[in-house]
């Protein structure tokens, strides 16, 4: 099924959620990795193919929001606490929130520090200016340490989904798995 059911999710969403993730911990692992090379070719390269995957992810995670407000989204358990359902609502809002801000972020750092973004070769986004400016800051604090929020909150939202499975039993991660 394509579409969301009050039960499932549709593989729509199963494969947005899928790819977006492996995406998002793929560019974590590797901006983490990559701002301790010394300048030079092998940074440079991690550098653009960083952009350039972030500007995909951010592209399909705004999709990603159109597609979740304009589908059904399954309920949680009505056995589930009200504070882990509370907690589920707003973990879901700070992932999908830092999911826009994290890719916006990065794109600003650069294109408002004068380096354009290379998408794969394909084409280039231009740079917006020349001279860093406050959003170019702003943007180079959030870039800088949002990752270490970002991976708690995905750390969070895994070890809810694992407890759910294995300890409630319930169906909240079978629904969003891609075989399910």
């Amino acid at each position: 099924m394509l579409k969301n059911t009050n039960s499932s999710y549709g593989i729509i969403a199963k494969t947005l959620h899928w790819t977006v993730a492996l995406l998002i911990i793929t560019l974590l692992g590797v901006g983490l990795y990559m701002v301790s090379l010394p300048n030079g070719g092998d940074k440079w390269y991690f550098y653009d193919l960083h952009k350039a995957t972030g500007t995909v992810v951010l592209v399909l995670v705004l999709f990603r929001v159109y597609w979740r407000r304009t589908n059904e989204v399954p309920g949680l358990p009505k056995d589930m606490p009200a504070w882990q359902q509370i907690a589920a609502r707003w973990t879901h809002y700070a992932l999908l929130t830092l999911m826009v801000v994290f890719p916006v972020s990065g794109l600003l750092m650069s294109l408002m520090t004068g380096h354009p973004v290379n998408f794969y070769g394909l084409f280039t986004i231009p740079a917006m200016a020349e001279e860093p400016g406050l959003v170019a800051g702003v943007s180079y604090l959030l870039h800088t340490y949002l990752p270490y929020v970002f991976i708690s909150i995905i750390s969070l939202h895994v070890l809810a989904a694992l407890y759910h499975h294995f300890f409630r039993k319930d169906n909240i991660l079978r629904r969003m798995l891609p075989w399910g």
